[in-house]
């Protein structure tokens, strides 16, 4: 039978050569179009799920009123302290506050365009230009980003101190383990000594950095490192048993 239907399936084609050509291309299309659209369904679904909290993880919203009309922003609002000569995040006491918030880590780009440049490090006589930012010291235990030298704990906990990759740990010492300990100048301007190297960022992390430099390294934190923007960035992670209603 099935043999059968072939054999007629294949006259028709002989027959009507144009109308089969039509079908045929119309089915084939259709097909890599499918394809390609399961491939990005795949990749957009691959994006930042590869953290252990990344179900509890969320990124501060904020809105104002202001004259009647809404404005959203996932920038965190700052204000600064002259008594006490230091900036106030609005998020920063959240997890004091808020029932059921674990950690709070703020991060800020270090690069962005269009007025952003690539930060210059120096070891010897070998200076590259490289893209970073700035996260707390819990950074490495919200998220899962692997490190193969340095401790989740310690990679930021310094004002000194500076977390990089392990294409950077390469270029300029050989390896992640010769890494460990050596000294960076940054911009010409200040030394940092490497506590860990991580893993590269892989291309379906919405975080892309080269570098990390601890949070209030730049001093009052709104001072002393360029950054070409003001916005902050405050990522949440819930507790296990947190009501996210």
């Amino acid at each position: 039978m099935l043999k059968n239907y072939l054999t007629i399936a294949w006259r028709h084609m002989v027959r009507y050569k144009g109308y089969a050509a039509i079908n045929i291309i119309g089915l084939a299309l259709g097909l890599v179009c499918c394809l390609f659209i399961w491939l990005w369904v795949q990749d957009e679904r691959a994006v930042d799920n590869s953290h252990a909290a990344g179900s509890r993880l969320y990124l501060a919203y904020s809105t104002i009123i202001s004259n009647g009309r809404v404005q959203g922003s996932y920038n965190t609002p700052v204000t600064y302290d002259y008594t006490a000569n230091k900036p106030v995040f609005l998020t920063e006491d959240a997890g004091a506050v808020v029932p059921g918030v674990r950690h709070v880590v703020f991060y800020r780009k270090g690069y962005e365009l269009p007025w952003g440049h690539p930060e210059s490090f120096q070891a010897g006589d070998k200076i590259i230009r490289l893209n970073g930012s700035r996260a707390t010291a819990n950074f490495f235990k919200v998220f899962s980003f692997p490190l193969i030298e340095g401790r989740p704990e310690t990679a930021l906990s310094d004002a000194g101190s500076i977390a990089i990759s392990r294409k950077m740990a390469i270029a300029f010492f050989g390896s992640p383990e010769k890494a460990i300990g050596r000294t960076l100048r940054y911009e010409n301007r200040r030394n940092f000594s490497v506590t860990a190297v991580f893993e590269d960022i892989p291309a379906q992390s919405s975080l892309q950095f080269e570098f990390l430099l601890p949070w209030w390294s730049q001093g009052n934190g709104l001072a002393g490192l360029e950054y070409s923007t003001n916005n902050f960035d405050t990522f949440l992670e819930l507790a296990d048993n947190a009501d996210t209603a």
